[in-house]
């Protein structure tokens, strides 16, 4: 039986090679070639797939590439824009040819430019383009439920994006929300019939946490709703659903299987701080009961009492209660009295008191009996007292003694007082649930339709959005906003359900609502919260309450190996049919799952439903695989010739590209310095411990890597040993050994048939082809030498640091980031012309051919020799003549420049540098020939010449040590991709994408 390979395997080989490219142990290069026309320029063949072509002839075209580098390559998707109009399939894990239909688009407006997956279609086509940047599914007017995947920026979408193909960028806060095995839909298969038990409008009333008025319209039938079920749908304590048990036609009250979730909603004035959710909200407040009211007391004013300096502000009050909020760390206390700070009418005379008497004696002029009456409160220096009696005009009793005597002193009536009689602490807390203190509330006129609860509403002229939380025709709430904030006399837009309005008012709505309440929240009072925040309360409102939405209709059960996913149904009036499901919890941790829908027994029937279960991590948890992201896109850009630092030619042709991983690199020059491996010869008898330090006094220091009783070898030296110094003894700090010095010398590079160089820490390595003190040359070079890093031979056992790593016969800084498949020339005894395209051949001076290659220029390069140079040039600058020519340095010593892009002829005269500002006089100009498909030999001898093959023209090499040789070892590394272009034609100006697309 035949099996299959999964998407998973594509997306996972596809994943490799993004990180297998991406890897430092890598080198991939998009490379151009084939400068040459096709027989139709017009029509390019197909890439040649045979062997032949992709193991060797391809090399014959290569002519240079780029490296491809990590922001380079991306996983890509196939595209499908969001069309009007349009019918999209939903994603369905369970459809075997989910990947050949279009289960998500691209919104290409502006504004959005993001990838949306399609969780539930609709009935009809697509009208309505997928716009919310949510982490959770949203429905969109025409029916279809869109899940947001992720946005993608304009530089992605110009490097990586076509008309075919979109680069895969996922959002991680996308990722990091996807909920395992969640439901996010419920296809309705069929809609049955005979499903009329349903019912929508606002709550009229609600008695207690089980029984509540519903709207007038509902049926006058008993029972009529049971086993059907109530959703609340919007508005205060929305997200709710229960089971319907008993239902009475008359009064339209029901009752529910379980309590509601009552919570409390706090509108706020005076907000300092931070409200957050899952804040602990206290409110503290102190009860006082009061006796012997003298005067009004009222919310709002502060108390202060007598004896114990006490103040508080009141919250409310009533003639026997007051709520209290103190003002200081000083306790009220019972039989004191309380001043509401309305202050004092002063009586005539003096008076005198006693710290043992309730008794208060007054001069012979006072008027007691006219001044004051029974339960008056009289104020004597800092306290007062309620009076109980009043003897006569000069005597009255109070109901203590006062804490303090006091001999002639003024004496008042206090206008506003009270005795305290009892004391409580009352507190209220609550964990918040919601919070959104920037929130507001809209009066809107002139909408167009009905706003959905939970879509996000905008206000163009403000550059604000926000949030609802709860919409009528005529009024909006508002939470989350963002932006300067809503105005009046402008319109707004909602953007699921396009519904628009003109705002005539807002109002502030700072909001928290409540959860887990414990005691009485108090209007009026202060709050705070565990973050610090405070604020007062201006109304309190338990949820859910008559400004809630309900819809009361057929009850949908999901059941399966998951958890908590809930839905409700909708029924087509019309057709008494099931319309569709919404879900508004998607649950977590199904793999299967089963969903059925119910009511009274004596309605409906023949519904069937499907759940729609997400991948096993949840929808937006791997973009790759569910978006079936099977392709690689590679885009890397030859930019003009500054840019590349003139590492590539700025002229010529190519038509073809292609991908080549790890080739080899040929004549890599490695400047070499510091090295690291001393051999000392030594005479005695001891033998140095590997690993242990040894010195010589006031000179060097090394760490022994090998010894004997006549040799010891050295690493990580410092200083210098020296045979000739006058103290000849190494001396080991371990052992304490001490040896003579008889010789040393330092471990060179050598070349011999197991030269081969390595480099720490990198992993480049080469094989040595030439060496001396300061350079190593190599070929069959892999990897990428890094300045700065040791290299060593383990033949010779030599170890150095390197300081440059060059090309161009050591002229010419080598990166690895570019390779350059061309030879440049600079020719002398010029007879005759070469052609652009023509085979020539390099040959003895006996006439054996000992190499060929193809023309690519003649014309864009030159050399100068120099006869007076005073000042160094720099490379990459322009050089200009006097005669108009100008071309820019590649390569400079103080007797020869070498230059690209030339324009005009340069000729026997001064020449300056622009950036450098040297100047130097030209003593000749050679022609330079560029060549491709370099094969065999070049010239290595001044008698050994070029010739054309069809221009029969011939050239000698100038100077051999001047030839700059090709980048590569013809025939290594790997083609994997090869693709054949109509010419492009390359400037100094120009720059060329090359754009690959890989599908696994």
């Amino acid at each position: 039986m035949a099996g299959i390979l999964t998407k998973k395997f594509n997306v996972e080989i596809c994943n490799k090679f993004i990180d297998d490219v991406e890897s430092s142990n890598n080198n991939y290069y998009i490379f151009v070639g084939h400068s040459y026309p096709w027989v139709n320029d017009a029509s390019p063949p197909a890439a040649n797939l045979a062997v032949s072509n992709y193991d060797h002839e391809v090399y014959d075209n290569i002519l240079y590439g780029k490296k491809v580098a990590n922001a380079d390559v991306i996983p890509v998707i196939a595209r499908y824009n969001w069309t009007n109009n349009t019918s999209y399939s939903a994603y369905n894990k369970d459809d075997p040819a989910l990947y050949t239909k279009q289960f998500f688009v691209y919104n290409t407006s502006a504004s959005v430019k993001s990838v949306f997956k399609v969780i539930q279609a609709g009935i009809g086509n697509s009208v309505v383009a997928p716009s919310i940047k949510s982490t959770t599914p949203f429905k969109t007017s025409d029916g279809y439920v869109w899940k947001y995947m992720y946005t993608i920026t304009d530089s992605d979408l110009a490097k990586f994006g076509s008309n075919n193909y979109l680069p895969l960028t996922p959002n991680s806060t996308v990722t990091a929300a996807a909920i395992p095995g969640g439901i996010d839909a419920v296809a309705v298969t069929s809609g049955g019939t005979g499903w009329v038990t349903f019912n929508t409008g606002f709550l009229q009333s609600v008695i207690n946490s089980t029984a509540m008025v519903i709207s007038s319209n509902a049926s006058s039938n008993n029972d009529f709703y049971v086993n059907s079920a109530i959703y609340f749908k919007s508005g205060l304590g929305s997200g709710q659903i229960r089971t319907v048990t008993d239902y009475d036609g008359a009064s339209k009250q029901l009752i529910v299987s379980d309590p509601l979730d009552i919570k409390t909603s706090l509108t706020l004035a005076n907000v300092a701080g931070t409200f957050a959710v899952n804040d602990i909200i206290t409110q503290n407040l102190t009860a006082i009961s009061i006796t012997s009211q003298s005067g009004y007391i009222q919310p709002g004013d502060t108390i202060t009492q007598s004896n114990t300096g006490a103040t508080a502000t009141i919250v409310t009050a009533n003639s026997s209660y007051l709520r209290v909020k103190t003002l200081t760390s000083t306790e009220f206390e019972n039989n004191y009295a309380i001043d509401a700070g309305r202050g004092t009418t002063i009586g005539n005379s003096t008076v005198t008191t006693s710290t043992s008497s309730n008794t208060v004696t007054a001069a012979a002029n006072a008027l007691f009996t006219t001044f004051y009456t029974t339960g008056d409160y009289i104020k004597v220096g800092t306290h007062f007292h309620r009076i109980t009696a009043i003897a006569n005009n000069t005597s009255l009793t109070v109901a203590g003694p006062f804490s303090a005597a006091y001999s002639a002193n003024a004496h008042y009536k206090v206008n506003s007082a009270a005795t305290v009689a009892s004391i409580t602490n009352i507190s209220a807390n609550g964990i918040v649930a919601f919070a959104d203190v920037n929130g507001a509330i809209l009066s809107i006129g002139n909408t167009t339709g009905s706003y959905d609860l939970g879509e996000i509403v905008t206000q163009s002229s403000t550059s604000t959005n926000g949030v609802i939380s709860f919409a009528n025709s005529s009024k909006l709430i508002i939470s989350s906003i963002t932006g300067s904030g809503f105005v009046g006399n402008s319109s707004i837009i909602g953007i699921t359900s396009n519904t628009s309005a003109n705002v005539t008012a807002v109002a502030s709505n700072p909001t928290i609502t409540l959860s887990n309440t414990a005691g009485a929240f108090i209007l009026g009072a202060g709050i705070i919260s565990s973050s610090s925040g405070s604020a007062n309360v201006s109304t309190i409102t338990l949820l859910p309450n008559e400004q809630t939405e309900y819809i009361i209709s057929p009850k949908v059960t999901i059941s399966g190996d998951g958890t908590n996913a809930a839905a409700y149904s909708l029924v087509n009036t019309a057709t008494t049919s099931i319309s569709s499901i919404v879900v508004f919890d998607p649950g977590s941790n199904y793999i299967q799952a089963n969903a059925t829908v119910s009511a009274n027994p004596n309605f409906g029937s023949n519904a069937t439903l499907n759940p729609l279960i997400s991948p096993i991590l949840g929808h937006g948890s791997n973009a790759a695989f569910e978006l079936g992201a099977e392709y690689a896109g590679i885009s890397v850009t030859f930019a003009n010739s500054y840019s590349e630092q003139y590492n590539l030619p700025g002229y010529g042709e190519f038509r073809t590209a292609g991908l080549l991983k790890d080739t080899l690199f040929d004549n890599v020059f490695l400047t070499i310095n510091n090295y690291d491996r001393v051999k000392i010869n030594l005479t005695g008898s001891n033998t140095f411990s590997v690993g242990e330090v040894v010195y010589q006094a006031n000179l060097a220091t090394g760490t022994v890597v090998y010894s004997n009783t006549s040799l010891v070898e050295l690493s990580n030296v410092k200083g210098t040993f020296d045979k000739a110094a006058a103290n000849l003894t190494v001396i080991g700090l371990t052992t304490e050994y001490t040896s003579a010095i008889a010789n040393v010398n330092v471990s060179q590079f050598t070349v011999s048939a197991n030269s081969y160089v390595r480099q720490q820490n990198t992993g480049a390595a080469g094989t040595l082809i030439s060496a001396n003190n300061t350079t190593l040359r190599l070929s069959n070079v892999v990897g990428t030498f890094i300045s700065g890093y040791t290299v060593y031979d383990s033949s010779s056992n030599a170890y150095a640091n390197v300081s440059a790593i060059k090309t161009a016969n050591n002229t010419k800084t080598l990166t690895f980031d570019y390779f350059n498949q061309l030879a440049r020339v600079s020719l002398s005894q010029l007879s005759g012309s070469f052609n652009v395209d023509e085979q020539v051949e390099m040959r003895t001076s006996i006439g054996t051919k000992i190499g060929s290659a193809l023309v690519y220029d003649i014309a864009n390069e030159v050399d100068l020799i120099l006869s007076s140079n005073t000042t160094a040039f720099t490379i990459n600058e322009k050089i200009n003549q006097s005669t108009s020519a100008n071309g820019i340095l590649i390569g400079a010593n103080s007797t020869h420049l070498k230059l690209t892009n030339v324009k005009g002829t340069f000729t026997t005269a001064n020449v300056t540098g622009v950036t450098s500002g040297a100047n130097a006089t030209v003593s000749d100009v050679y022609n330079v020939i560029v060549l491709a498909d370099v094969d065999g030999t070049l010239s290595e001898s001044t008698n050994n010449y070029f010739i054309g093959i069809t221009s029969s023209a011939t050239g000698y090499a100038e100077n051999p040590n001047t030839i700059v040789r090709p980048n590569l070892v013809r025939d290594t590394g790997s083609v994997l991709y090869i693709e054949n272009l109509s010419p492009v034609t390359r400037t100094d100006i120009s720059a060329e994408s090359v754009k690959l697309i890989i599908k696994f």
